[in-house]
């Protein structure tokens, strides 16, 4: 028994009686527990940020981020209606059912319109003009809008202005009547990364795009004589959330202490910009559409823990048009929960004392502040833009999450895994208005392009051809149910339900099966052939089986089979590895496996 000495302090006392682990010893337990699985492929887990999740954190990170803690948001919604006024009518509505202020987008319609229209709408909570440009009626100090987001930038890459120098004007005389104004606008500018999100952008770079644009603004208002502290508190930073739940966690906290960092080299310490989040688009799904709420949620749920100001969740439907009172209403209900049920909104950096996510915050925010300060060695964000070399570097990301998701390495569900064979797409729920319109213009840049990796999922599987295939599954040996159950999810993703033959144990068995199917014993008999002549169905025979049993069947059994029903397209579940040049040549169309381009393979199907 270890003893302890009256001047040792309990707590000092019981940790040395154990002897501490090091990191080589739990390293050889995870390796004996994993029985001979990958240790670094199982327990690391590399980001599209160059970041490395690891399997275990036992200190902080080498610099420690202090974040002032914050709780309470603001709960907002988007409104993108042409129609003026029964956009600001649906925003009365709302304001009704716990909505805390509105965004309305000036962009799409005629912002003078809708400072007219104000002059009736009975609204009690803040509304925020996002616009591009401003008539000179609408810079007087009697304008009745809460604030202006202007979007120098952002609006550029969008392709509404053709060049930032005019919204840098407008900045610089709504800033110059702020003084004069009997209620000063609460926002004059945005700065948002959200547009590069959508198109595929990784934290590190969202980051680092939004102080390469808010060194671009505040440099040039500065040279206008505004005084920092104006511009800082009249900024609005926007990033965009989506599923990706601790990484958008950690860069809202990343985000938070960049901001300061950057308003402490213009002389602030107190840092007065408004941290904003909206929920991303490209995470939507058009099949198993409900889903989205979850997808939604994730994102809110990072914001808030992460402690924005504000925060905008979309509806589940945003991606099908523009969505009713409903569909805003369950929007809106996401942060009603966590505000009000879930207690989000008593919670001070509860991400604080997490070795993971602290380390993660970290890695993040030295990562984005070494490519802000490249982007400004190279010319700053504009330069960057005109050149061409942002667009690429986010495309390359782009790439990179497209070919995870049709590898299925990166899930949408109800796309690409656990889709409902019956699915159809869903448009409950909207406005009854035509698209909302497009106003794009030369802007001298090449344009980035939104990302929805789902929608490849959901071209293919609305191709009519699917409907001309059957699909049947040939179940050898014990070992066939997990493949088995992985080609029903693949197939189920472009909507159709394979037939699942029962146990077939030996390759004279698995013959005979597909005989009976192909060839009914009679006329009289129930017809359950497996292909329809009348159709003329293009039938797809998917071998279930182990490895080692495909060794021994496939060579006895697809010669036979191609010679007696050339008709008959031959798949493999599985990764064919080092046999598959000699499968192909028995008759082997192509091969599903964990790992391998999904998509592509089932685009294969439809030549066939």
């Amino acid at each position: 028994m270890t003893s302890f000495s009256s001047n040792t302090a309990p707590a000092d006392a019981l940790q040395n009686a154990f002897e501490a682990p090091n990191m080589e010893q739990w390293k050889a337990v995870a390796e004996a527990a994993l029985k001979g699985v990958d240790f670094e492929r199982t327990l690391y887990k590399n980001s599209y940020e160059g970041l490395t999740y690891q399997g275990l954190y036992t200190t902080r990170p080498r610099q420690e981020i202090h974040i002032t803690s914050r709780a309470s948001w603001q709960m907002c919604q988007r409104y993108r209606d042409p129609d003026v006024n029964r956009g600001l009518q649906e925003i009365a509505y709302d304001q009704q059912q716990g909505l805390e202020a509105a965004e309305f987008d000036g962009r799409i319609c005629d912002p003078s319109l809708v400072i007219e229209s104000l002059e009736n709408a009975p609204l009690k909570i803040p509304l925020y003009l996002r616009t591009h440009t401003l008539p000179p009626d609408l810079c007087n100090t009697e304008t009745p809008v809460d604030g202006f987001l202007i979007a120098p930038i952002a609006d550029w890459v969008e392709g509404y202005t053709e060049s930032p120098v005019a919204a840098y004007k407008t900045l610089h005389q709504l800033f110059k009547q702020q003084a004069d104004r009997p209620k000063p606008l609460r926002y004059l500018m945005q700065v948002s990364s959200v547009t590069y999100a959508e198109a595929g952008a990784n934290a590190v770079q969202e980051l680092s795009y939004i102080l390469g644009a808010c060194v671009e603004a505040f440099q040039r208002l500065l040279d206008n004589r505004i005084p920092c502290e104006n511009i800082l508190s009249a900024t609005r930073i926007e990033v965009s959330v989506g599923t990706q739940f601790f990484m958008d966690l950690a860069k809202i906290r990343a985000l938070r202490f960049l901001l300061h960092r950057l308003a402490s080299v213009y002389g602030n310490k107190n840092q007065p910009m408004t941290l904003h989040a909206t929920t991303l688009k490209r995470t939507l799904g058009r099949y198993d559409i409900h889903n989205n709420y979850l997808r939604q949620t994730l994102g809110a749920s990072a914001a808030v823990l992460g402690g924005v100001d504000s925060l905008s969740t979309g509806a589940f439907n945003e991606i099908n048009g523009l969505p009713d009172r409903m569909a805003r209403r369950m929007a809106r209900n996401i942060q009603l929960v966590l505000k009000h049920e879930a207690y989000f909104e008593t919670l001070l950096d509860p991400a604080k004392g997490s070795f993971f996510l602290e380390n993660l915050t970290s890695e993040l925010a030295e990562a984005a502040w070494k490519q802000f300060q490249n982007i400004e060695q190279q010319g700053g964000l504009e330069m960057q833009l005109r050149s061409g070399r942002l667009q690429q570097a986010v495309l390359e990301v782009a790439v990179l999450r497209q070919k995870a998701f049709d590898a299925r390495r990166d899930v949408g569900v109800g796309s690409n895994l656990f889709a409902t064979a019956h699915e159809k797409p869903h448009n409950t729920h909207l406005l009854p208005t035509s698209q909302v319109p497009d106003y794009q213009v030369q802007t001298g840049i090449d344009a980035l392009l939104p990302l929805r990796p789902a929608l490849a999922w959901e071209t293919l599987r609305e191709n009519p051809a699917w409907s001309q295939k059957q699909v049947s599954l040939l179940c050898y040996g014990e070992a066939y149910r997990p493949r088995a159950e992985f080609m029903e999810g693949v197939f189920a993703s472009v909507g159709l339900i394979p037939q699942r033959s029962r146990s077939l144990e030996t390759p004279e068995g698995l013959i005979e099966y597909v005989t009976q199917q192909i060839e009914p014993p009679s006329p009289e008999a129930e017809n359950t052939s497996i292909t329809d002549p009348q159709t003329g169905a293009h039938h797809l025979m998917v071998f279930c089986a182990s490895d080692s049993n495909y060794l021994e069947l496939l060579p006895k059994v697809l010669p036979r089979l191609r010679e007696a029903y050339p008709e008959l397209h031959f798949i493999l579940a599985g990764k064919p590895g080092e046999q598959e040049a000699e499968y192909q040549k028995l008759g082997l169309r192509t091969a599903f496996y964990n790992g391998g381009n999904i998509l592509s393979a089932l685009e294969s199907l439809l030549t066939l």
